[in-house]
């Protein structure tokens, strides 16, 4: 609740919605159920010792065969140490190796350079800027698309 309520979290983000215990709760069944069903994936990524939350990543099937997009988000209190790029590199892995996926996609709004670096640093080219990427609350938020192929994974 902390990461989703600091001042330094985006608030034109899907989890920036989040306002409550009740609203984590509700998210929380949400991909609980998406893992079930086999839509989406979620992990967490954990300080070793205290096992303190400082992040998840996750893997969302799209409407094409065998893509699929990738998300992240790291409390800001973390930000700067490399969790992203880690714990995003690993699931790339996952991605390509367990579930044969022949492209991964992701999105990152047009201000958020530490997400754009990540995905850069992960080997994601950029594809195009899409100005309706999503909305929140009946505002189009405009996002910068990048993905990776298999094959480019494997040869980087």
């Amino acid at each position: 609740m902390s990461a989703f309520t600091s001042d330094r979290f985006p608030g034109d983000v899907p989890l920036g919605q989040i306002e409550s215990l009740d609203g984590v709760n509700e998210w929380l069944e949400r991909v609980f159920s998406a893992w079930q069903e086999g839509s989406a994936f979620t992990w967490t990524i954990l300080e070793k010792e205290t096992i303190l939350l400082l992040g998840q990543v996750t893997l969302t099937f799209r409407s094409e065969p065998d893509i699929w997009a990738l998300a992240y988000w790291v409390h800001p209190e973390c930000w700067g140490r490399s969790y992203a790029t880690e714990a995003a590199g690993r699931i790339l892995e996952f991605s390509f190796l367990e579930l044969r996926a022949s492209l991964i996609w992701a999105g990152a709004t047009h201000w958020n350079e530490r997400s754009i670096r990540v995905v850069e640093r992960l080997g994601l080219r950029y594809v195009r800027d899409h100005p309706e990427g999503y909305e929140i609350i009946d505002k189009k938020i405009p996002i910068r698309e990048y993905e990776i192929t298999r094959s480019e994974w494997e040869q980087a």
